[in-house]
C-alpha cells in the first residue's frame, strides 16, 4: 500500500471517527434547540379551526399535561370537526424535537383502550405533495361494542412522509449525521366514526382530508 493511500484511508478513518463523536455529542447534549420547540408550537398553533369552504367548524380538544406526557410527543393538539350534515371528525397532530421520539400510534393505543382492529392496511398518501417517493399512510378500521371507526395516520418530517415510525428514526439520525438541525417530528392522525357504512364514510374521511390539506401543509411546514 503506497503512502499517499495510507493517508488517505487515515484520513478518512479520522473523519468518521470524529463524525461518530460529534453525533454521539448531539445525542448527549439535553436539551433541543429552544428555536426547534417554537417551530413545533408554531406547527400546532397553525392547524385551521374552522373550514368554511368544506362545511366545517371545529373547536380544540383540552388535553391534559399527562395525557400529551403519555402520548410520546412534547406538544399535540387535537381540533373536533363538526361538518353542515352533523358529520364529526377528529384531527389529531403531535410533535417531538427530540431524537427519542416514541409516538403512540393508533394502532397500539385504540387497542389498549378496547378497541378491536378489524383491519389494518396501507394507502397511497396523496393529501399534499411531499418529498417522498410513493408516499403511504396507515388505514386502520376499528370496532368498539356497535361503534365503527375509521382511522388515517401518517408520520412526517419537514416535507417527507412515511407509515412507519422507525422512518423518522432514521431520518432524524441522517439529519444528525449531516449535522442537518432538527425538524420536529410529527404524527397526524384523522379519526373518522363509521355511519352507516365503510365506504361511505371513507368518502367523507377523503373529502375531509382534501378540504383540509391545503391549510394542514402550510401548517405543518411552520415546523420545518
Amino acid at each position: 500500500m503506497s503512502t499517499v493511500i495510507r493517508l488517505l484511508v487515515v484520513a478518512t478513518l479520522g473523519a468518521a471517527a470524529w463524525k461518530a463523536y460529534a453525533v454521539r455529542e448531539r445525542l448527549g447534549s439535553g436539551e433541543p434547540d429552544p428555536a426547534v420547540r417554537q417551530s413545533l408550537r408554531e406547527a400546532l398553533d397553525a392547524i385551521p379551526l374552522d373550514l368554511p369552504e368544506a362545511g366545517y367548524r371545529g373547536s380544540r380538544v383540552e388535553l391534559s399535561a399527562e395525557l400529551v406526557a403519555s402520548s410520546g410527543a412534547d406538544r399535540c393538539v387535537a381540533v373536533d370537526y363538526t361538518g353542515r350534515d352533523g358529520r364529526e371528525v377528529r384531527l389529531y397532530v403531535a410533535g417531538s424535537v427530540g431524537n427519542e421520539e416514541n409516538f403512540h400510534a393508533p394502532s397500539y393505543c385504540m387497542p389498549s383502550q378496547g378497541w378491536e382492529i378489524l383491519e389494518q392496511t396501507t394507502v397511497p398518501f396523496d393529501a399534499y405533495p411531499v418529498a417522498t417517493e410513493s408516499p403511504r399512510m396507515r388505514r386502520l378500521l376499528l370496532q368498539y361494542g356497535d361503534q365503527r371507526m375509521l382511522v388515517y395516520y401518517w408520520f412526517q418530517a419537514g416535507d417527507r412522509v412515511a407509515d412507519h415510525e422507525y422512518w423518522i428514526r432514521w431520518v432524524r439520525f441522517l439529519d444528525l449525521f449531516r449535522n442537518v438541525p432538527f425538524r420536529p417530528a410529527l404524527i397526524v392522525c384523522l379519526y373518522v366514526p363509521v355511519v352507516r357504512d365503510v365506504e361511505a364514510t371513507e368518502k367523507v374521511a377523503g373529502e375531509f382530508l382534501n378540504a383540509v390539506a391545503p391549510r394542514l401543509q402550510h401548517a405543518l411546514a411552520a415546523g420545518d
